[in-house]
């Protein structure tokens, strides 16, 4: 520790006491009282008090081994949609699942997704995918990560369908879905969500992955 010395003013002169020469005194006192105190503090004051500036670490929290972590209930659970992509016919929706609870869960596998017609009856049941045109896991995964949600984080699935007609009859059967009902993995209560997801083909859901996007981190 380099020590914070208050300097003095010489002694023993005869000559009469300069008043600004005082003043200057007590300023470097005063400076050196505050400097000697941010030293004792442990703050970084590195060109007065020497040595470097202090490290900070950032701390990760994670499930301790063999502490076993629950599956998350509808009750730990606010489910909403995040923001909507497409591409070159493609439409992609993350339905997001927020733990909203002060207790971590687990999320493994696929939601259950039902396509509702606008008077919230069920016309089609998304076909479950590992991965689509726009996300989902990297192509040839088949075995997922069970998805840990600590308090105030978020996972989501991406649920996927087409706007372009395919064949020469297909456009009868192009129809925009208002809203879906979602049940998250390993429970049986449901959530509905008002949406607009065109189906010109049969739509599709992709896994629950960490995060608020759907997508899986690529390599």
């Amino acid at each position: 520790m380099t020590t914070c010395r208050d300097p003095t003013s010489p002694q023993g002169s005869s000559r009469p006491a300069d008043p600004r020469g005082a003043h200057r005194g007590e300023r470097r006192r005063s400076r050196a009282a505050v400097l000697a105190s941010l030293c004792v503090a442990g703050a970084t004051v590195v060109s007065a008090c020497g040595g470097s500036p202090q490290s900070t670490s950032t701390t990760t929290t994670s499930i301790p081994h063999g502490v076993t972590v629950s599956a998350c209930t509808f009750s730990q659970l606010r489910i909403a949609l995040g923001l909507g992509s497409a591409g070159l016919g493609h439409v992609a929706q993350p339905i997001q699942f927020h733990n909203v609870s002060t207790t971590t869960c687990t999320l493994d596998g696929y939601p259950g997704v039902a396509a509702l017609n606008a008077a919230g009856v069920q016309l089609a049941q998304a076909l479950r995918t590992p991965s689509g045109y726009m996300g989902g896991e990297p192509t040839g995964v088949t075995s997922f990560a069970v998805a840990t949600l600590h308090p105030g984080t978020v996972a989501a699935a991406i649920l996927e369908g087409t706007d372009v007609p395919v064949g020469s009859t297909a456009s009868t059967a192009c129809f925009v879905y208002p809203a879906i009902l979602v049940t998250p993995p390993n429970t049986t209560t449901s959530a509905r969500l008002a949406i607009q997801m065109p189906s010109c083909s049969r739509i599709q859901v992709h896994p629950v992955i960490v995060g608020s996007s759907g997508q899986a981190p690529r390599a």
